[in-house]
């Protein structure tokens, strides 16, 4: 043993290195168009769900993360497919999407419907009574939990539900009256509205007349892979963990506080 010992001190003395395990390597899909909670910029992935995956991720020691923008409707099918190993950050969707093992809730959202302001020509209070002939938008490959008015009154055609496009791109159509409602989270669409209307975009305002519902964002593991990512019950294990010790000492509050300051600044 004291030999072995001595023999270690001269290997190492000799600047020989012993090798050690490599870190799993972990690549997560992220929305590359929902900003400020997940987006790219000039091809690197940003916002508030990546910066609080990377924060969990650093705690990781045994596996090493790298975050990918790609549009949604493609990120879903890579997950589906078994392709990718997982993405960020979709809401809780067992029935629809039975490919996806979800983490823990990572943070709440509100779904809310907004109006532009021309649109107000009368009080906008009940949904969906209130929205007879009125084109509504929502992003492509994003789920909106509806009431049974509301299904019906899409089935009947009084309400044109428009599932297509990014923020960017139907809050561009909201303001040119292509559509006169947008869903989505109310943070997204204020701050993204505010951007485009310093650039000169857009014009007016927009007013919340809606609240369809709450959800969660999570991380989504595939269920569809055959065994090719056989750590990711490991890897789902320490990512709730981490997320949990986080969330308990505010530092998932204030990366999302610390993201929507400095978006609302982003141009």
């Amino acid at each position: 043993m004291i030999r072995l010992c001595f023999a270690i001190v001269w290997l190492a003395s000799c600047g020989i290195v012993f090798p050690t395990h490599a870190a799993q390597p972990v690549v997560i899909l992220c929305d590359d168009s929902y900003p400020p909670y997940s987006y790219a910029d000039s091809g690197e992935a940003k916002g508030i769900y990546v910066e609080i995956v990377r924060e969990i991720a650093s705690r990781m020691p045994g596996y090493a993360v790298s975050i990918q923008p790609v549009p949604w409707k493609r990120g879903l099918l890579q997950v589906m497919n078994g392709e990718a190993f997982g993405i960020i950050p979709p809401y809780y969707r067992p029935h629809e999407r039975p490919y996806i093992s979800y983490s823990d809730p990572i943070l709440k959202e509100r779904l809310s419907l907004v109006v532009h302001e021309r649109s107000m020509t009368r009080p906008r209070e009940h949904w969906p009574d209130d929205y007879d002939g009125f084109a509504i938008g929502t992003n492509a490959g994003f789920s909106t939990p509806l009431c049974s008015k509301a299904t019906k009154a899409i089935t009947e055609g009084r309400i044109r539900w428009d599932n297509s496009g990014t923020t960017e791109q139907n809050l561009l159509k909201l303001n040119r009256d292509r559509l006169q409602g947008y869903v989505n989270d109310p943070a997204s669409i204020f701050v993204e509205w505010e951007r485009l209307a310093r650039r000169g975009d857009v014009t007016g305002k927009l007013v919340e007349t809606a609240v369809l519902s709450e959800e969660y964002g999570h991380l989504g593991i595939t269920d569809n892979d055959k065994g090719r990512f056989a750590f990711k019950y490991d890897f789902i294990t320490q990512f709730n963990r981490v997320l949990a010790t986080m969330q308990r000492a505010g530092t998932v509050e204030a990366i999302r506080n610390g993201v929507m300051k400095s978006y609302s600044r982003h141009e």
